[in-house]
């Protein structure tokens, strides 16, 4: 494939990792639930990124809806595909919302570092690592 310019342009032709963003409502718990899920070999690597406020619609049971504002901390897990579905499954077990979000994206990076992600996650990671 070519470029404006006629150079040659590389392109990724697949996925090799997935990008998980989840937010949590304070540093300490993205912070514990980050070194479960590296430790666990679930994800390769996260990133705990500042503090942001989030503005979203909520209700609890019989009440009206009403706009929340909260700050929140979001973290982006890079994570190997043969790990996504117990990656998954962590974190719904050890999050402490109700309903959190997990946004998965189809990733891909460099060689080297999709070697690491991969290499990483394969060491083996089964749920009796994953301490609560």
């Amino acid at each position: 494939m070519h470029g404006n310019l006629g150079e040659e342009v590389h392109t990724l032709s697949h996925f090799s990792m997935y990008l998980f963003y989840t937010p949590f409502s304070d540093h300490e718990k993205a912070l514990e639930i980050s070194h479960k899920a590296v430790t666990s070999h679930l994800a390769a690597c996260a990133n705990i990124l500042p503090p942001m406020t989030s503005l979203y619609l909520w209700s609890e049971e019989g009440k009206e809806e009403s706009l929340c504002q909260d700050q929140e901390i979001a973290v982006l897990f890079k994570v190997a595909p043969q790990s996504k579905e117990s990656f998954i499954t962590f974190i719904e077990n050890h999050h402490p919302y109700t309903c959190p979000a997990i946004i998965c994206m189809d990733a891909t990076a460099n060689p080297a570092f999709e070697t690491w992600v991969n290499r990483h996650n394969a060491i083996g990671h089964s749920d009796k690592n994953i301490h609560r």
